[in-house]
């Protein structure tokens, strides 16, 4: 964002010297700087308005600060999620079927008994899953390895 960098230079010199932003870099100047991106002293001083002095006395610094602020290379967008398997997706449809239901036999909410993702781990295989152990093996856990 080389912007950005540019309108903090240009607002740490302004606090620095404690002068008004447009006594440091007037807003046209710092327009085309954004929108030419200049690399060396020759191209910032090519810039229209651009104040000698500035280029003499900042603009290593003022070049740096567009260097630092470059936008780097866009990372590679996340991998797609695969489609559900249409299996599995009616497993953990019958799975959440008796979570329910041992809910309304147990008075309590199904979240307590087990979570969507405890029922997905369940169908993909995984035998690890908190509701297979303690008290919610007894209330559920063994209704949910009937029917699988």
């Amino acid at each position: 964002m080389a912007r950005r960098g540019a309108l903090e230079w240009r607002e740490r010199r302004a606090v620095d010297s404690n002068r008004p932003r447009g006594w440091i870099l007037d807003d046209a100047v710092l327009r085309e700087i954004i929108l030419r991106l200049p690399r060396s002293l020759e191209a910032l001083a090519q810039i229209p308005g651009m104040p000698p002095a500035v280029v003499k006395h900042s603009g290593e610094e003022l070049l740096a600060q567009l260097r630092g602020a470059d936008i780097p290379d866009p990372s590679p967008p996340p991998p797609r999620r695969a489609r559900p398997d249409p299996a599995k997706a009616a497993l953990v449809k019958t799975l959440a079927a008796i979570i329910q239901a041992a809910a309304r036999e147990l008075n309590l909410v199904p979240e307590v008994l087990a979570t969507r993702r405890d029922l997905e781990l369940l169908a993909d295989g995984s035998r690890d899953v908190g509701l297979l152990r303690g008290w919610r093996r007894g209330a559920v856990g063994e209704r949910l390895l009937a029917a699988l």
